[in-house]
């Protein structure tokens, strides 16, 4: 089940730098079931499995503002997101987790919702680990703006300390196992970035990979 919090409104995100890319990055994936729906299916509206790369503004500033951008995502059901970014803020107030999520895209069709994943790294670009496993955050996104129209707003939650990070399963497109709060306070202070931006699901539909 994806994780998320739905909370009340206290600000927007502050603006980021330019983006910055880096070449594919795409690990083990399960992909038959989306895959095999395409090709079983007529009139799908595109067929190229999307990619996951590096590709991170990382966070910076006292708000902890980041960028991870994704391109060419296919949703067969409706089309190709050419270009999708997402800016998030992950800081801490009164010594809890805040966060926030916004997105900027152009393509064939208008995203009213998404489900996606982000992995945390750390600031030597490594993928940070837990218990032998990469470490994942998705939350509840704020509100869209239209394929061009820059980005949404969204207002800042605060979920707790050990709902904040978690391990993500290929095979079931989802988070799974949260990362207790000790772990999650000792990736906060040594640092962390998020990169390798995953769609799982867009207005409800699968996304290919």
């Amino acid at each position: 089940m994806r994780v998320s919090l739905i909370l009340p409104l206290v600000s927007i995100i502050a603006s980021c730098g330019d983006s910055a890319s880096t070449a594919t990055d795409e690990g083990p994936d399960a992909r038959s079931d989306v895959r095999q729906a395409v090709e079983s299916t007529s009139g799908a509206k595109c067929s190229s499995p999307s990619t996951v790369t590096r590709s991170a503004v990382p966070r910076s500033g006292d708000e902890g503002v980041g960028e991870v951008t994704a391109t060419a995502v296919c949703v067969p059901e409706h089309g190709v997101i050419t270009t999708i970014t997402l800016r998030y803020a992950m800081d801490s107030f009164f010594g809890e987790p805040t966060r926030q999520a916004i997105f900027s895209y152009d393509g064939d069709f208008e995203v009213v919702d998404a489900e996606w994943v982000v992995q945390v790294f750390g600031l030597d670009g490594e993928p940070i680990e837990v218990d032998g496993e990469d470490v994942y955050v998705g939350w509840e996104e704020g509100v869209w703006a239209g394929p061009g129209d820059g980005f949404g707003w969204d207002s800042t939650g605060s979920p707790s300390w050990s709902e904040t990070f978690a391990h993500y399963s290929p095979g079931d497109a989802a988070l799974t196992e949260f990362i207790d709060a000790d772990a999650a306070k000792d990736i906060y202070r040594a640092g962390f970035t998020l990169d390798r931006l995953r769609f799982i699901t867009v207005n409800d539909s699968p996304v290919l990979y």
